[in-house]
C-alpha cells in the first residue's frame, strides 16, 4: 500500500517532468513511461504510455520521452488553437 504523501510527491514530480515513470510498479521487471495527451478543456483526460523491459526502458528513457513528446505535438498543436 502506498502513503498519500508519497503518491503526491510522486504526482508532483511527473508534472515537473512532463512525464510519468513506473518501474516495476505493476509488473516486476516491466516498466512504463506515460505522458499527458493535450485535450480540449472539459473533455476526460488521457495518456499516451509505452511499456518494455525495465533495462531497456530505464536505459532508453530520454529517447522515449523524446518520441512520445513528438508522437502528441500535432494534438498540442490543434489544442491550442
Amino acid at each position: 500500500m502506498l502513503a498519500l504523501d508519497d503518491v503526491l510527491l510522486e504526482r508532483e514530480a511527473c508534472r515537473r517532468q512532463g512525464y510519468a515513470l513506473s518501474l516495476g510498479t505493476s509488473v516486476p521487471g516491466a516498466s512504463a513511461l506515460a505522458i499527458l495527451v493535450p485535450v480540449p478543456r472539459g473533455t476526460p483526460p488521457m495518456t499516451l504510455s509505452l511499456g518494455g523491459p525495465m533495462e531497456e526502458v530505464t536505459r532508453e528513457e530520454a529517447r522515449l520521452v523524446r518520441v512520445l513528446n513528438e508522437s502528441v505535438e500535432v494534438l498540442r498543436r490543434a489544442v491550442a488553437r
